[in-house]
C-alpha cells in the first residue's frame, strides 16, 4: 500500500510542478490569450470537482497498456486521491485542436496528467467525482498538451520506445522542430532520434520490441531496411533463435536469397529464349553431373544442333549449359565428391593446428583484410572457426557457435580476439576452397599456406594436386 501511495505523491510530481510554473512562464508571453478570445487574460491553474464520467482521456496519449490498475484503484479507494489529475476543458482543448472533436465526443474534460489514476477510479473505485487542477493554459497552445503528456511519461520504465517515437512525432507534426523537442523535453539528441526512427518498423517489428523480444539496437537495424527485408529478415531470426542469429547476418542472408532469386529469374528467362529446358544435372546424373556441363562455345553450339542442349542452375543461381547425351567416362576417373570431401577434413586437421598459436596484429589484419573482400556470409566461417578452435581447447567453454563469437566479440582479452579473428578468416578461405568448382589463385594459396603453417606440415592429397596447375604447390618431399 506504501508502494502505491507513493506512486500516487510521485507519478506526477513533474507536471503538477509544471503546472504551478505555468503562471510565471505566462509572463514572459507577448500577451495572455484563451482559446476563445486570445485578448483576454488567462486565468491561474485552479482546483476543482469533476465528475468521473465527464472525463476523457488525452487522444494522443501514445500508451497503449496501462498496466495492472486494481490495486491503485483500491488504495485511492482507501485513502482517496492525493494527487489530483490535469485537466483542461473540453471547450478549450477544442478549440485548440479541433482535430480530435470525434474522439472527445459529449466529455467536459481531457485529461492532460493522471491517465492511469483516471483509469483506475473508473474501473475499480465507486468514486464519482475527484479533484483535478484546472490548466486550460497547457491545451491553448500548440505543443503544451504534447510537453505535459512527455512529461507524465518519460520517467515511466514502462514506457515503451515506439511509445516515446509516437509522442516526438505529434510533436512534430505540430510543428515543432527535433532540436527543440530535446530542449523541451530534457532529452538527448540521439535518444530523441532513435526513438523517432524505430517508427519506420512495420508493425510485427513494433510489437516485437514493445513486448521485449526485441533489443532497441536490433530494431534501429531493422528501421533502416524496407518492409520485405524486415519481415524476411526476422523470419530468419524468428526461425534461428536457438542459433543465436542475429540482424545482420539475417539481413545478409535475405539479401543473398533475393539475389539468388533475381538471377534464377534472369537464368530461366535466357533458358526460355534459348528455347532449351532447365534441368538438374544431379538429379539426372548423379555423380557424373559435372562430365556433362559444357564450357566451350563450339561444344554448346554442338550440342545445340545436336537436340542435346539444356541449362543448369548453380547454387548462387546463375546459368550454366549442359549436353543431356551420354558422356564417356575414363575407366580410372576419381570419385570427385569423395575426393573432394577426403581433402576438406585433412585440411581440416591442418587448420587446427594453426589456429591454436598465437598470431601477431600484423598477421591478424592481412588475414582479416582478406576475409573482409570474401564474397561470402561469415556465419558458416564462423561456425566452421568454432569448431576447430573447440577442438583445440581455445575460447571460453561455451555449446553455441553464435554464443561462443558474441562472448569474444565482448571480451577484453586482445589476443583471444585477434586469434578467434584470424581463425574465423582462415574458416573464410576454407569455405571458399570447399566451395569452388574450379580452383584459382586463392585456393591454392590456401592449400600453400597449409604446408608452411600447419603443424605438422600438411601434404596435398594427390586430389588437390590435380585441382591445380603443376609446381604451384611445394612440399619438403620434393
Amino acid at each position: 500500500m506504501a508502494e502505491l501511495l507513493a506512486e500516487q505523491r510521485e507519478q506526477e510530481s513533474p507536471v503538477v510542478e509544471e503546472v504551478a510554473q505555468s503562471k510565471e512562464a505566462e509572463a514572459a508571453l507577448p500577451g495572455p490569450r484563451t482559446a476563445a478570445d486570445p485578448t483576454a487574460p488567462l486565468a491561474d491553474p485552479e482546483s476543482i470537482l469533476v465528475d468521473i464520467d465527464t472525463v476523457a482521456g488525452h487522444p494522443a496519449n501514445p500508451r497503449e497498456q496501462l498496466g495492472d490498475l486494481s490495486e491503485l484503484g483500491a488504495a485511492i479507494q482507501e485513502v482517496g486521491l492525493l494527487e489530483p489529475i490535469v485537466v483542461a476543458s473540453a471547450t478549450a482543448f477544442l478549440a485548440a485542436h479541433p482535430e480530435y472533436t470525434e474522439q472527445i465526443a459529449a466529455a467536459e474534460w481531457v485529461v492532460l496528467a493522471g491517465h492511469r489514476r483516471t483509469a483506475a477510479i473508473r474501473e475499480h473505485t465507486n468514486l464519482k467525482k475527484v479533484r483535478a487542477t484546472r490548466a486550460d493554459r497547457l491545451a491553448n497552445t500548440d505543443v503544451d498538451d504534447l510537453i505535459t503528456l512527455a512529461i507524465e511519461n518519460l520517467h515511466r520504465l514502462d514506457f515503451s520506445p515506439i511509445e516515446e517515437g509516437t509522442l516526438f512525432q505529434a510533436m512534430l507534426d505540430r510543428g515543432l522542430q527535433q532540436y527543440e523537442i530535446v530542449e523541451r523535453v530534457k532529452k538527448s539528441k540521439g535518444h530523441v532520434s532513435r526513438r523517432l526512427k524505430i517508427l519506420n518498423l512495420v508493425p510485427e517489428l513494433k510489437a516485437v520490441l514493445s513486448s521485449g523480444r526485441l533489443r532497441l539496437e536490433d530494431a534501429l537495424l531493422y528501421a533502416d531496411k524496407d518492409p520485405e527485408t524486415q519481415r524476411a529478415a526476422w523470419a530468419y531470426v524468428d526461425l534461428n533463435t536457438a542459433g543465436g542469429m542475429g540482424p545482420a547476418e539475417a539481413m545478409a542472408l535475405h539479401s543473398q536469397h533475393a539475389e539468388r532469386r533475381q538471377r534464377t529469374e534472369e537464368a530461366q528467362a535466357k533458358a526460355a529464349e534459348a528455347g532449351v529446358d532447365i534441368v538438374d544435372p544431379e538429379g539426372m546424373w548423379g555423380r557424373q553431373a559435372a562430365s556433362h556441363r559444357l564450357v566451350d562455345d563450339e561444344a554448346i553450339e554442338e550440342a545445340r544442333r545436336g537436340g542435346t542442349l539444356a541449362a543448369a542452375l548453380d547454387k548462387t543461381g546463375e546459368l550454366y549449359w549442359v549436353t543431356t547425351s551420354s558422356v564417356e567416362q575414363p575407366a580410372n576417373a576419381l570419385d570427385d565428391r569423395a575426393e573432394a570431401e577426403r581433402a576438406a577434413k585433412a585440411r581440416a586437421e591442418a587448420c587446427q593446428s594453426i589456429v591454436a598459436r598465437r598470431v601477431t596484429v600484423a598477421e591478424a589484419l592481412r588475414r582479416l583484410t582478406d576475409a573482409a573482400l570474401a564474397p561470402i556470409a561469415l556465419g558458416p566461417a564462423h561456425r566452421l572457426a568454432y569448431g576447430w578452435l573447440r577442438s583445440a581447447g581455445v575460447g571460453p567453454d561455451i555449446a553455441n557457435p553464435a554464443k561462443y563469437i558474441a562472448e569474444v566479440y565482448t571480451s577484453t582479452d586482445t589476443a583471444l580476439r585477434q586469434l578467434v579473428a584470424t581463425a574465423t578468416a582462415l574458416a573464410v578461405e576454407e569455405v571458399l576452397t570447399r566451395e569452388a568448382k574450379e580452383w584459382g589463385p586463392r585456393q591454392v594459396a590456401h592449400v600453400r599456406r597449409l604446408t608452411v603453417e600447419a603443424t605438422p606440415g600438411y601434404s596435398p592429397t594427390a586430389w588437390e594436386m590435380g585441382k591445380m596447375e603443376p609446381g604451384t604447390i611445394e612440399t619438403d618431399e620434393e
